[in-house]
């Protein structure tokens, strides 16, 4: 099982698009696990664990990336072969087998 993780932070304009990316979880059926920012609300962290990784971000690009409004105020990473040790930072590409 590895983790996918979404930090949505606050856009050019100081908007934080919680709401889109929970309701986009939601439509694609994703139950993430949500943590808030601790101090200041600035960003907000979506947690999916999977066993198929490389099928839940190729789904999460082709739905999240292409709306607007969070395109450029999103950061993926993903657990590497040793876990959050090992983790890998990436936006629009394809997922190493």
């Amino acid at each position: 099982m590895k983790t996918l993780s979404i930090q949505a932070v606050e856009d050019g304009n100081g908007i934080l698009h919680k709401e889109i990316i929970e309701n986009l979880h939601k439509k694609l059926g994703f139950s993430p696990e949500v943590k808030e920012s601790f101090d200041d609300e600035h960003y907000v962290n979506f947690y999916i664990d999977t066993d198929d990784l490389k099928s839940v971000w190729e789904t999460i690009r082709e739905n999240l990336v292409s709306i607007n409004e969070v395109a450029s105020s999103f950061m993926i990473i993903y657990q590497g072969k040793r876990g959050w040790a090992d983790m890998l930072i990436f936006h629009d590409i394809a997922v190493p087998d």
